[in-house]
């Protein structure tokens, strides 16, 4: 059973996060089918009471949310706790008068009526029910819970001795489930209403509901109500005086009380036998059936009697586990007070002694303060160092690019040379102001928004080439850039993605040998972007491989002309790849050239996850 209900909430949780479409219309399907008498799927309340909650803010519907605190209601009620499942009835019917169901009022007016009943607070369940059952026009009310109020209604009157009123309103109930042909409904009300018209002596009106309920519960399985019916119909015949009837009906009713093994109908139904002799006057037989009822009574009373002494007996036994607790105590505090006239001496001594360690103490803390102001010191310093690194590094590029660019600015260059770099010196420039401005979020790893864009990957690789023609030109590079992927464009931060590209390209440069060639290729592989940067210059050992992508570190290879190397470009790059969403990986091997591959999602992963 336990792992049925484990299916309905996995099956639930597919329904609310794996459906197409979530819908007002889907939530209203759901609260109208689930099965809220049944006590066993207690524990799914407050899972569904959850996801309520969560598509009532998916959907802005507060009919959601009103349930979803109908569901922790429910929970509390089945756990045996009133007072907190009221107070959630009680937020329950405040949130259906706020969006105006009338339908959904009367469900947790109902809850809260159920509640008092259920306590015995009478007092307070009586004008709920009335708020709606003294309405001049009913026609808008669900009549089915219409009928319930009623019923509940009579059976408050019926405990206040006000038996007419309970008779009206058991009455405008029946009338009610008759217009419904609720069957089930009726059964209960008859028994009701026909065991008060008996006691009102109305004994005709009482024989005719119990013979109507017996055309329905002889087809139905209903034991426990066909008894109810059974010693009604007897009751009436009784009463009107039709005793051989009545004892045959009161017979039935003893084998099936037996059947059902309940030992208080059946004590009841001898005690009504022997009423039934009695008024016949045949009291040998009464005599006879009034011993077994009492026998029968006398068993019950025993039996209540031996569970009221077993609780008494524990009461009394942990009572006296108390007072043997409070004599322990006593007996503790006697040898506290002893060692008390010790402790005098002994703390007299401990005073001379603490006032030492407290010297002591406070110097101590004092020293460990300063190593403690220093050792921040150190590291406040170690800090400055590395962004003073990152600046220098990411600075020397764009930097190196426009004196390149400068140099091009003689008096022999040709116009459109120098429109060129007077261009690209612009361009170089505001990418170093961008730069500044990013170095403190990357090298602290804060960065928490990416400005994501749609990259044209043609104009991208057209910028890098612009960007490295002056560098590549003093070495006599080649540099070359093949665009083989499919998409045109790729989603992503662009300045981040330039940043890295420029690292990898501006270390090829570093690390190549003159008249050589350098490769940037871009292209798709397994749902990613891979760009990939390849030379043929010194190479990489596989020994340093594994410490390429740390910071500071000194690497054997050494750049190839008048180039320095600090270290820090490719940890940036690999910081970058993983802002980014994707991975940095090189293959090399020392004398043969390097590979770079910086590989991106085609979709962003930050939209994948929502």
């Amino acid at each position: 059973m336990k792992y049925n209900y484990i299916i309905i909430i996995f099956l639930g949780l597919i329904y609310f996060e794996a459906s197409a479409q979530l819908t007002t219309s889907r939530v209203d399907e759901w609260i109208q089918s689930w099965p809220y008498t049944d006590t066993e799927k207690k524990d799914s309340m407050l899972v569904w009471s959850n996801q309520l909650l969560e598509a009532s803010k998916a959907l802005n519907y507060p009919r959601a949310e009103a349930y979803a605190l109908r569901f922790k209601g429910l929970y509390h009620d089945y756990d045996n706790n009133p007072s907190e499942a009221i107070k959630y009835y009680f937020e329950f019917l405040k949130k259906t008068k706020a969006y105006g169901n009338v339908s959904d009022q009367m469900s947790a007016t109902s809850d809260l009526v159920y509640i008092y009943m259920l306590i015995n607070q009478l007092d307070k369940a009586k004008p709920l029910l009335m708020s709606f059952t003294a309405l001049t026009d009913k026609s808008a009310l669900d009549q089915k819970k219409l009928s319930s109020f009623y019923n509940n209604l009579g059976i408050i009157y019926r405990k206040e001795d006000k038996k007419d009123s309970a008779i009206l309103a058991y009455q405008a109930s029946l009338t009610i489930k008759e217009k419904l042909k609720d069957e089930k409904g009726l059964i209960n009300l008859r028994i009701n209403l026909s065991s008060l018209l008996v006691n009102q002596q109305k004994y005709t009106e009482a024989l005719k509901l119990t013979e109507q309920n017996l055309q329905y519960l002889q087809k139905k399985e209903s034991k426990t109500d066909l008894w109810y019916n059974l010693v009604n119909k007897a009751g009436s015949l009784d009463g009107l005086k039709r005793y051989d009837e009545c004892i045959f009906y009161l017979n039935e009713a003893l084998a099936l009380a037996q059947s059902l093994k309940s030992e208080t109908f059946e004590q009841q139904t001898i005690e009504q036998i022997s009423g039934t002799y009695a008024n016949q006057k045949q009291f040998v037989k009464a005599y006879e059936y009034l011993r077994k009822s009492n026998d029968l009574k006398a068993q019950l009373i025993n039996k209540q009697t031996n569970e009221k002494i077993a609780e008494l007996q524990e009461q009394h036994n942990a009572g006296e586990r108390e007072r043997q607790n409070q004599l322990l105590n006593s007996q503790l505090e006697a040898q506290k007070n002893k060692q008390v006239a010790y402790g005098i001496g002994l703390a007299a001594l401990l005073v001379v002694v603490a006032v030492t360690m407290f010297a002591y103490v406070k110097n101590l803390r004092k020293n460990k303060l300063i190593t403690a102001q220093n050792q921040k010191l150190n590291e406040l310093n170690t800090e400055k160092n590395q962004l003073m690194a990152i600046v220098s590094h990411d600075l020397s590029s764009p930097f190196t690019a426009i004196r390149m660019w400068a140099n091009t600015l003689n008096e022999n260059a040709k116009k459109s040379d120098l429109a060129e770099a007077r261009e690209m010196i612009l361009k170089i420039s505001t990418f170093g102001l961008s730069t500044i401005q990013k170095i403190l979020t990357i090298d602290k790893g804060e960065i928490n928004v990416l400005n994501l864009q749609d990259v044209d990957i043609a104009d991208l690789l057209k910028n890098l080439h612009e960007r490295f023609k002056a560098e590549v030109d003093r070495k006599n590079i080649t540099l070359k850039i093949k665009a083989l992927q499919n998409n045109e464009t790729i989603l992503t931060d662009k300045n981040l993605l330039e940043r890295a590209l420029q690292n990898l390209v501006s270390n090829a440069i570093k690390f190549s040998h003159t008249d050589s060639d350098i490769c940037v290729s871009t292209y798709q592989h397994d749902r990613e972007m891979v760009f990939e940067v390849k030379d043929s210059g010194v190479g990489i050992s596989e020994h340093d491989q594994g410490r390429l992508f740390e910071r500071y570190n000194e690497l054997s290879p050494k750049p190839t002309g008048v180039e320095t190397s600090n270290g820090l470009g490719l940890s940036i790059v690999k910081r970058i790849a993983e802002e980014l969403g994707g991975t940095i990986s090189v293959q090399s091997s020392l004398g043969a050239g390097s590979t770079f591959y910086l590989k991106l999602k085609d979709s962003a992963p930050w939209l994948d996850n929502g």
